[in-house]
């Protein structure tokens, strides 16, 4: 998608959550690859650094837990930069770990990422 809305090859994250924001109308779009997450939304835009796993365990099922983490972060009342970061935290222990978290653990883990955001 990224090569039809943003003409050519992958940039950033960020310009690629603008332009699907722009083409679509959704009111927030969120872009997690790897190495970072982004998020387009009314009012603003933020994009926040991530930690690679050297050695992950597993794969499968990063993305989803990137997802769960950025939803609990959003019924816990947290801004868009914090549930970004709540997204990839949950997403960089399961991947690390090869399991599913407790929020305790992803709540000590999340301050690996103070000096990214």
């Amino acid at each position: 998608m990224h090569n039809v809305l943003c003409e050519g090859e992958y940039v950033d994250s960020l310009t690629v959550a603008r332009a699907i924001k722009e083409f679509s109308g959704i009111g927030t779009v969120i872009i997690h690859p790897v190495d970072s997450s982004a998020a387009v939304y009314d009012g603003g835009e933020v994009e926040v650094k991530g930690i690679l796993c050297e050695n992950p365990k597993k794969t499968t099922g990063g993305g989803d837990n990137f997802n769960s983490g950025f939803c609990a972060g959003l019924l816990a009342g947290l801004d868009i930069k914090s549930c970004l970061v709540s997204g990839m935290t949950t997403s960089y222990l399961y991947v690390k770990n090869g399991k599913c978290n407790s929020f305790d653990d992803i709540a000590d883990a999340m301050t690996m990422y103070d000096d990214r955001v």
